[in-house]
Parts: C-alpha cells; structure tokens; sequence
C-alpha cells in the first residue's frame, strides 16, 4: 500500500517537473527520490536535498553517483530550507517518517515540517507543487500528518489533494498534494 501512495507522489511530481527545473527532496533517506527528481530535471536542473543523517546522505551519495543533474546533499534539516534554498523550485518533496532500514528513533517532527513546509511555500513556483508521504504508524507520525493536514488547510491560497487508502486497518500511509490556486486573471 506504501508503494501505491509513493507512486501516486512520484506521477503528481513528474507531470509538473520539466528538464531545468529546481527541487527539493526535504526526506533523502536513501536517495530514491532525490534520484527520481534529478531524472526528471536532467543536466540543467537543480536538486536540493536535506537529511539529519550522514548515513542517509552517504547511501543516496552512492545512488547518484551517475546522474547528470546538479543535486546537492545538506546535512541539515529540512526546517533550515530556507537558509540554503535561494532559487524558486517547481516541486519540494516531502517522504516523511523514518530511515528505512534506520533507526525508528530518528524520524521527521511535526515541529520541523511546519518550518520546512512554510520555506517550500514561499519558494514554490506559481505552477508548482509541494507533495508529501505521510505516514502515521511510527511514534509521532499520526501528530505529524494532523499538523501537514492542518497546515495546508489554513492555505487560503491553496488547493489541496489527499489520496490514500480507507477500511484497510492500522494507520496507513497516505498523499497530500499543495498548489498554489491560479489567480482569476490567470490562464
């Protein structure tokens, strides 16, 4: 199930991303979405990506080793975006959770994707698209998606897709997408 909600995020962002752009995977975990962001923007493009741990940065190092576009791993938090992010970006990524493979310890937080969040939202382009994994089974995830959840429904601006799975049991995981709304004079 995990599966089709990532990939329900991955189309979302392949249809908006075009070769050149800029992005942002604020989750690298072991650098499968950074990977799938810089195929997608190719030799022009710009990937941003941010993860707390050396390991994380290391594997998804290795997994990049032979892409074209120009990818640049920050060990730092997503919540300190706006400090390296300087450039508008089609699409910030956002995989929340924990290092698969990792401790379950070490996991995103309400706290520091609400900055992140907000730092994406003022980087995004007019067309672009913040989409995130929310999953709610580990300590602190069910508070996490409540936060995102509330987050981009104060977005008067936005408009907002959920997409996930219902009567399955347990807390499974599901996809928010955020873009900005077009203004009226906009075609």
């Amino acid at each position: 199930m995990a599966h089709k909600v990532l990939d329900f995020a991955h189309n979302v962002a392949a249809r908006i991303l075009r070769p050149g752009d800029a992005a942002v995977d604020a989750t690298v975990g072991n650098g499968h979405d950074t990977r799938f962001l810089a195929e997608r923007v190719g030799p022009g493009g710009q990937i941003w990506g941010f993860d707390v741990q050396a390991k994380a940065l290391r594997r998804a190092h290795e997994r990049l080793r032979d892409v074209s576009a120009s990818v640049t791993l920050i060990r730092d938090s997503h919540a300190s975006m706006a400090a390296y992010v300087a450039m508008p970006m089609r699409v910030a990524l956002f995989n929340l959770g924990y290092l698969p493979g990792g401790s379950r310890a070490v996991t995103t937080t309400a706290e520091s994707t609400i900055t992140a969040l907000e730092a994406s939202w003022s980087l995004l382009t007019h067309d672009g698209r913040i989409v995130l994994v929310l999953y709610r089974g580990h300590p602190g995830g069910a508070e996490e998606a409540r936060a995102v959840l509330d987050w981009a429904g104060g977005l008067g601006s936005a408009s907002v897709v959920r997409f996930g799975f219902t009567g399955r049991g347990g807390a499974p995981p599901e996809a928010l997408v955020v873009a900005r709304r077009p203004s009226h004079g906009s075609r």
